[in-house]
This record gives structure tokens, sequence and C-alpha cells, in this order.
């Protein structure tokens, strides 16, 4: 399925509002076919034990400038009752995953340009490609199999409307049938599985809560549908450590409650460690490497995870410098012939510049893209510049 064809993707003037209004064109012409009979979006999942397949996912955005590839060709599982961390800097990719999966991009100028987001909703209605679903389709998985916790709840709840009245839209959506009176109690009832008993909540505004009261009300909200596949966007982001504590313990609990998978977006290593079973560690657009925990964290094989590593302060010891990885993010509309991460590691050779490495793979779990996967060690290298 390729949706947006990269020949088109030219710089300047004309050229670039003709590739936009190819863009425009494919969003219609997708939307056109979405509405024949014999349209399908069935998938096959390759292991039984996964909710959620992604298969060679792109994601693109058309700009003035040219076309932005957010989201390379990337490819990962996500088991049934596991969480699923995905770390890396801002701007490489997480959330733009995250809405990928969700089908939330700004159409049409964001488009998924390629890949399968394979889906097993649970319902018995067999598995299904996410990355082609129709929108009807998707509205009715949004909220119910799928949710999400999004990024700063302050802007993320209507600040014009109550806590319960968001409350009572997300309650109404998954339970029509149910009369006001009656979703008033089930709104109260994931209010208390949040941690929230205060009276006089319902009638509150997002204004009048505090951030973590708010997240805990988007977790809510999130929760409404007990849905398979929960999608955490950064949801201890601007709250203090004792709340961030609070936050993470909630949405375990809540996690094995209702066995959901979970795919948790940060920049904290100490919240990766601390609640994911598995691992996925982006850079600029691709995944550099993937493994359960316990592989990232102590098996380390790519230069770029073991920065990040180096990045993260230790308590005990005192430093007069914290580490960082030196040099920049490459430029998304110009990024280099070989490795992304090559103009920043220490290890770069001709080899890197020249051609990019593809997937390695370490064990049955961990995958690494590097020329050099594996020799990475603590304190030495194998290679040089």
């Amino acid at each position: 399925m390729l949706w947006i064809r990269e020949a088109d993707s030219r710089e300047g003037g004309k050229r670039m509002k003709g590739s936009y209004k190819l863009a425009v064109r494919q969003y219609k012409k997708r939307c056109k076919a979405e509405k024949r009979k014999d349209y399908t979006y069935a998938a096959e999942m390759e292991k039984k034990e996964n909710i959620i397949e992604v298969r060679g996912l792109q994601t693109w955005f058309y700009t003035d400038k040219g076309i932005v590839k957010s989201v390379e060709d990337i490819s990962f599982d996500i088991p049934a009752g596991k969480t699923v961390g995905l770390v890396g800097e801002s701007g490489c990719g997480k959330s733009v995953t995250s809405l990928s999966v969700m089908r939330l991009l700004p159409e049409p100028k964001g488009q998924i340009a390629g890949g399968e987001i394979r889906f097993c909703p649970g319902d018995g209605s067999g598995a299904i490609d996410l990355a082609k679903t129709p929108e009807k389709r998707l509205e009715q998985l949004r909220g119910s199999q799928l949710a999400m916790i999004f990024q700063e709840p302050m802007t993320s709840l209507n600040p014009v409307f109550s806590i319960g009245d968001q409350l009572d839209e997300c309650v109404q959506k998954q339970h029509p049938e149910a009369d006001k009176k009656k979703r008033r109690e089930m709104a109260d009832e994931l209010l208390k599985k949040v941690g929230i008993t205060r009276k006089g909540i319902y009638d509150n505004y997002p204004y009048e809560l505090s951030g973590g009261m708010r997240q805990r009300v988007m977790i809510a909200m999130a929760l409404a549908g007990d849905p398979k596949l929960l999608i955490a966007d950064e949801p201890t982001t601007a709250l203090d450590v004792t709340i961030q504590a609070q936050i993470l313990d909630l949405m375990r609990t809540l996690k094995e409650e209702i066995n959901s998978s979970v795919l948790l977006i940060t920049h904290d290593l100490g919240v990766i460690a601390e609640m994911a079973d598995y691992v996925i560690v982006m850079y600029a657009g691709k995944i550099v490497e993937q493994g359960t925990a316990e592989e990232i964290f102590e098996h380390t094989a790519h230069p770029y995870t073991r920065g990040l590593m180096q990045s993260k302060p230790v308590l005990n010891q005192q430093t007069e410098e914290l580490y960082s990885i030196p040099g920049n993010v490459p430029d998304p509309l110009k990024r280099p012939e070989g490795c992304y991460f090559s103009n920043r590691c220490q290890y770069c050779t001709d080899l890197c510049q020249k051609e990019y490495p593809g997937m390695q793979m370490l064990s049955e779990t961990h995958q690494v893209s590097c020329h050099f996967a594996g020799r990475l060690t603590e304190g030495s290298a194998e290679h040089g510049r």
C-alpha cells in the first residue's frame, strides 16, 4: 500500500504545491476506495499472542519545504497483556507512531504512506489492518478496543465543558443504551478506579484541577471501554516526581485489572525501566534497537542507546558535567545517505556514512540496526573512527 509517491517530493514553489495536490488526490482516492463493496482491510497475524503487529510503517508529512518522513519503515510487535516502551529524543517519531496506530494524523497533510498495522480486536471479527480500515470502523474501535492518553492533560481536556460532561460523553459512546442516571454511576465507578473520590469533581472544570487530577481523569476516560490496547503518550509529563509515581502505579494496577496491552511513550528511561516488558528505541524516524527490557538495559548494543543510558544522571555519583550526546539530530528534509546517527557516533566508519544498516538479530527478541551490532561493550569498542 503506497498512497504517496516519493518521486513527487521536490523542493520549491510550484513543484511542492503540485506534490501537495497529489497528496490530496491520493487521500480522496483512498476515501473513495473505502466505500467500495469489495474493499477489504482484513489481515493475518504472524503470532497469536500479539495484539498489534506493525510492519514497514511509513508516515509522511507534506510541508512547504518538502516531504518529512517522520516514520520510516518501522516494524514491531505488542504482545497481549504486555507493556512496550517506546523511547527516544523529542522529534524522533514516537508520537507520530502512536497517532498512526490510532489513525489520528492530520490528513491529508500527514498520511500513512506504506506498511501495515495489524490489530486483533478480540471481538471475534478477526484481525484487521488499521492502516486501511475505513473511518467508520475506526470510530467503533477508538475508545472501546483502542484508547489513548494524550500528552498535557490541560490541553487535552476541553476547558469549556465540565469533567462530568466529558466523562459522560465517553461512557455514552460505549454504552448508548444507558440512561443518564446509569451513565453517571458508570462515570463515578471510573473515577473511583483512578483514585478520585472527591465529591463535586463531576461539576468541576479542567482548570480547577491539579495536573495529577487531570491526568487521572484522562486515564478514566481512556478506560471507559476496557480497551485491548492503551497508548500512553508521555503520561507523566509536567508532573512532580511523587505524582508521577502515583500515576505509574495506577496504570500498572489498571492494566492488570483489565488485562490490556500498553504502548508507553516517553523519553524518561527511569519510567521505561520501571514499567516496560519490551523496549523500542527510535532515532530520526527509525527503530535503532528493540528487545526485552533486560536486553536493552543490560546488553545495550547500539551507540545511540548507550548514549541515552549515559545521559541519565546517577544520584549517588557527583560529576562536574552531565554527559550529552554530541551533535544534532539530522534535518528531516536532508537526512544522510548512510546511518542517521553517523554524524554523532564515536564509532563511525566510512561504511556507516555510505550505507544505512539493516536490522540484525542478536537473539530471538533483540534486534539492532548497526553495522557493528553486538561489538559495542561498556568502556571499549572493537571499531574506531
